[in-house]
């Protein structure tokens, strides 16, 4: 039989990823909500280093404009409402064999 051999640990220290800047500026848009809601009711928003960057009231328009600005990295797009945002349920598409068709 041969020896066990013991190895260190691995280091599992978490490192930001992009999912990571994309939830702070949630929580930036969330944070800042009561604020806007003087300012930018019922326009989308775009919330980038956790502050508003532009509005508009297209929020395709908004996207191209300010990704145009600051290239394609996580920015929050959102409405500015009172009303909390509704929920959407976007299934995934479903794989069909032979056997399902």
């Amino acid at each position: 039989m041969s020896q066990t051999e013991i190895l260190p640990a691995p280091d599992v220290t978490r490192t930001a990823d992009v999912s990571d800047k994309w939830e702070l500026e949630y929580r930036a848009f969330l944070r800042l909500k009561p604020s806007l809601l003087q300012e930018f009711a019922d326009r989308y928003v775009a919330v980038h280093e956790e502050q508003v960057v532009d509005s508009g009231e297209d929020k395709l328009k908004l996207g191209l404009r300010v990704y145009n600005k600051f290239g394609y990295v996580p920015i929050f797009f959102g409405l500015v409402s009172e009303s909390a945002d509704p929920l959407v349920r976007i299934p995934s598409p479903r794989l069909f064999t032979a056997e399902n068709t």
